[in-house]
């Protein structure tokens, strides 16, 4: 039967996914899987953060590099059916995740994690998240 976004989402409806991935393609997928976070640093004041992998062209040829068989580093049409259900090439961290699922839920607003709500100077000044970056 019919089936929605939030009902595959609900449901954990692979054959949805898959069938978006086949239609939208690995650049387009990517492409909004950045626009959510995910491969890519939170900016948490974590020196270590990992940015992940997220699945695309670049990522495998990066991921390939070494391989001696060319045919080996072209994208091919199952691995963004993998990539459409969270597989593949992607590589994302639990805050990622966390972040990704909070913007969602949150009708597309980015959530940005800290772990540093404020510092206060001995005057009583806020020191700036900028500053607190730099350091």
């Amino acid at each position: 039967g019919y089936l929605d976004v939030t009902g595959a989402i609900k449901n954990s409806c692979n054959y949805y996914f898959y069938e978006l991935g086949k239609r939208i393609g690995i650049d387009t997928l990517s492409q909004y899987a950045k626009y959510f976070g995910l491969g890519k640093k939170t900016g948490i004041e974590l020196p270590s953060e990992s940015a992940g992998t997220l699945a695309s062209r670049e990522a495998k040829l990066k991921i390939m590099a070494n391989a001696s068989n060319e045919s080996a580093k072209q994208w091919t049409g199952g691995e963004t059916l993998s990539a459409a259900i969270g597989q593949s090439y992607n590589s994302f961290t639990p805050l990622q995740i966390a972040k990704y699922i909070a913007t969602l839920v949150n009708s597309g607003k980015e959530v940005n994690p800290t772990i540093i709500k404020t510092i206060l100077n001995a005057d009583g000044t806020e020191e700036t998240k900028e500053n607190i970056r730099k350091f």
